[in-house]
């Protein structure tokens, strides 16, 4: 999308394989990539984690289409952590660290991670001042952000009765569920 069509026109993409739609869906990456930065000089991707996006990721890194993003002007957010260390199975950073960071030469100070290993209240906050640091000094929107989709239908660990859904105010939340006292049910 272009800064001169700021309307979204949805389309569906029908594919008839798993590595015709990741063929598909980092070609698409590439192309938001390349126009972003064309137009503003820089691309923010907010990236997915668990298990749907990791081929995406793993094509993006192959040498063929990884030589057509400038990586160095790149950054790459977090749609979601869970709450282990980097170097934990379940870890989303580190899924994507093994799929794609280690293999392109984008620069580490550019892949803006959540702190998976602190505690969620103390890792939200980092993670909005870290995300204010980004939109005031890089770029002012989200260029790309990739979704996954859970089994259960969730996306983001964005689950009903999370509170999450309901913060207006921090870029990053902690989702938890929310209380019986708050009037959702457990």
């Amino acid at each position: 999308m272009t800064e001169t069509n700021a309307r979204m026109i949805p389309v569906v993409e029908i594919s008839d394989s798993l590595a015709a739609l990741e063929r598909a869906a980092a070609e698409h990456v590439v192309e938001c990539v390349q126009s972003a930065i064309r137009e503003r000089g820089a691309c923010i991707v907010s990236l997915a984690g668990g298990s749907t996006p990791r081929g995406v990721y793993r094509r993006l890194a192959a040498s063929e289409v990884s030589t057509r993003i400038d990586w160095t002007r790149v950054h790459l957010l977090f749609g979601d952590e869970r709450m282990v260390p980097p170097d934990h199975a379940d870890s989303n950073y580190g899924m994507v660290r093994e799929a794609l960071l280690s293999r392109v030469p984008l620069p580490a100070a550019q892949v803006h991670r959540i702190r998976g290993e602190a505690h969620a209240d103390v890792a939200a906050a980092e993670y909005s001042r870290e995300l204010y640091n980004i939109f005031r000094g890089v770029t002012d929107r989200i260029d790309l952000a990739l979704l996954g989709l859970g089994e259960d239908g969730h996306t983001a660990s964005l689950f009903p009765g999370v509170d999450a859904l309901e913060e207006t105010e921090q870029p990053a939340a902690r989702c938890s569920r929310r209380t019986r006292a708050r009037g959702a049910s457990a």
